[in-house]
């Protein structure tokens, strides 16, 4: 097989629609949970839930657009969307972070990332279903 019949079944462009929906999502999700939390002025005690909205929901829209932009295969699409999410989130962490990242943190990323790609792919992903005609036989006269 040849590289360029290899790069044809290999199109991950899709992955970069996704991305960038992802980081849309993420940045007008947070722009508008801060907004909410400076007015109501609540503790940190809630701050836990909010971020994982904001993880969930940015990873929902990515494996919609992903699944979209891949046209067929929307499961597939949103495997690999919360699969490339996963590592780039977990290695822009651990260049921050270092050794010092918590478990619980990871598993977070990584739940969230899974959950809402795989959902955003399939209830709002995938290819448009085309109306299927009944076959109706002519009359001959």
């Amino acid at each position: 097989m040849t590289f360029g019949k290899l790069a044809g079944k290999l199109d991950l462009r899709f992955l970069l629609k996704g991305l960038a929906a992802w980081a849309v999502a993420a940045l007008l999700a947070l722009l508008i949970a801060s907004a909410i939390v400076s007015k109501t002025s609540m503790g940190a005690g809630p701050m836990g839930y909010i971020s994982s909205a904001l993880s969930f929901l940015s990873a929902f829209f990515a494996g919609a657009f992903a699944a979209k932009a891949r046209g067929r295969g929307g499961l597939y699409a949103g495997a690999l969307m919360a699969a490339a999410l996963c590592v780039l989130l977990l290695t822009v962490g651990f260049l921050i972070e270092g050794q010092a990242m918590e478990a619980s943190g990871i598993l977070s990323v990584a739940t969230f990332s899974f959950s809402g790609s795989l959902a955003g792919s399939v209830f709002l992903g995938g290819s448009k279903r085309t109306k299927k005609t009944r076959f109706s036989p002519k009359l001959r006269r």
